[in-house]
Order: structure tokens, then sequence, then C-alpha cells
């Protein structure tokens, strides 16, 4: 169920992820559902990782993870702001080896499967206007406190 109304969400965004600081690279939350989400990340000039003044694209891995842990603290309160761990980036292409100062670039994530210790499987996708920029498939684990903290305890 999502519990975050859509006002708070976008108006919170790093309530939602345990980014901080330059680290957060989404922006805002255009829309969400049960098993998907678009945000907007702009290019701005404080970025950390621009480089001669553009953004190398191998940076949108990074926005596409930043979009599923958005996803996924939309749909489970107790995941908000939790820890995750990216396993896999498989078939990530880049179709635009940079991005610009104000360039909006909108990242989709749609989940292809997922369990219920939090093992899925998102489908991603960035794009500038009609352009699609970048997409890849990952695989990343997020999760609940009671699967973390058994997982600890074998390590």
């Amino acid at each position: 169920m999502l519990w975050w109304c859509l006002e708070t969400a976008m108006s919170s965004i790093d309530l939602l992820m345990p980014h901080s600081g330059n680290m957060v690279l989404v922006d805002e939350i255009l829309e969400y559902g049960v098993d998907y989400a678009v945000l907007k990340s702009v290019v701005k000039e404080n970025n950390a990782f621009l480089q001669d003044g553009f953004l190398p694209n191998y940076v949108l891995a990074e926005m596409m993870a930043q979009t599923l842990v958005v996803l996924r603290g939309l749909g489970n309160q107790e995941n908000a702001n939790t820890i995750g761990f990216l396993l896999a980036l498989r078939n990530f292409e880049v179709f635009k080896n940079n991005s610009k100062i104000g360039d909006e670039i909108i990242l989709k994530v749609k989940v292809s499967t997922q369990d219920n210790n939090g093992l899925g499987i998102y489908e991603c996708q960035a794009s500038i206007g009609s352009e699609i920029i970048a997409k890849a498939s990952i695989t990343a684990l997020n999760p609940n406190k009671e699967y973390l903290e058994e997982i600890l305890q074998r390590a």
C-alpha cells in the first residue's frame, strides 16, 4: 500500500532514501504506483559528478538506483530511508555520453519481479525529452529490518 500522499513525498524525497547532501541525485517524484515510479533529476552546477561542465552518463546508473530506492520507500513505510544493496547492473546501455547543466533527466523504474525479503529486479530507463539516453536492469536487495538483522547475524 502506498503510504505517502504525493504532495508530501514530492517535497520530502530525502526522507525516502538514506542518501544526503550532494549524493541525492533525484529531485522530484512525477508519478508512482505500486510497481513503478517516474522521477526527475535536473543537472545542476553543484553536481558532485560534473566533469568540465558535463555529467558523464555512467552516473545514470546511480540515478536509476536512487529511483528504485524511492519507489521502495513509497511502497513500504518500514523500508523508507533504509539501507539497500545494488547487487547487479545488467544490460546497461548508454546512448548519449554526457548530459549538460540544466538538462531535465526523467528516470523511470518498473518492478520486473520482487520477493517478500526485498530482493527485486527492476527495469530502468533515463530520458531527456523524448530521447532515451540510457537503460538498464538492476537487481537490488532492500531488506526489511528483520531480514537485514538475520543477514548481519550470519556474516
